[in-house]
């Protein structure tokens, strides 16, 4: 699932457009796809200001769980690890957050760091998926 990090820091009609839009999608996968692992990106990092970042990535982080953990219940067991804006990758978890920048050639060893575990958390899901898949 992706949103606006911008957009959630918005104004407040944009916030709650983005947080239905987020309410939506959990309530989706938990009628479609229960028990699902769901991976949240968060465009638009660079459009915080660089010394309130970290803050208002964790208040969203935190609001993004108590909003999944609302919808999905008891589904939502381990949910995220954020720390210095880096993602802390945990194998049981359900719900993982990646807060990305989208200026495009401008990227620093911790973005790219961070689409590398995109990447890999990416690779790992749909790997596992075919798996099951298999006759």
């Amino acid at each position: 699932v992706v949103f606006s990090l911008k957009n959630w820091f918005g104004s407040s009609r944009m916030h709650k457009e983005e947080r239905a839009y987020l309410e939506f999608w959990f309530k989706s996968i938990r009628t479609h796809a229960n028990g699902a692992r769901i991976i949240i990106v968060g465009t638009h990092l660079d459009s915080l200001p660089v010394r309130s970042r970290e803050t208002k990535v964790r208040d969203c982080a935190d609001e993004i769980i108590d909003l999944a953990r609302k919808i999905l219940g008891g589904e939502l067991t381990n949910v995220l690890s954020l720390c210095s804006l880096q993602f802390k990758s945990n194998k049981t978890s359900k719900l993982s957050f990646f807060p990305v920048n989208v200026q495009g050639g401008h990227q620093s060893r911790r973005d790219t760091g961070v689409i590398n575990k995109l990447r890999s958390e990416l690779k790992e899901v749909m790997l596992a998926q075919l798996a099951e898949e298999e006759p």
